[in-house]
């Protein structure tokens, strides 16, 4: 089944090299997904919705 949650954060926080890959790992994870939230913003982005021109406010 596994490791419990906390033992994988004992062997991630003893182990450097592992500790700086989970980094990068998340950093590429996070980067992924908000490249992936981008591009759907501007897939739904509708210039004639008179909420985004600001002269409207």
């Amino acid at each position: 089944m596994g490791l419990p949650w906390y033992r994988v954060h004992a062997v991630v926080l003893n182990d450097p090299g592992r500790l700086l890959s989970i980094h990068i790992m998340h950093t590429a994870l996070v980067a992924g997904w908000v490249g992936s939230m981008a591009l759907y913003d501007l897939v739904i982005f509708d210039p004639s919705n008179p909420v985004i021109n600001l002269m409207w406010r």
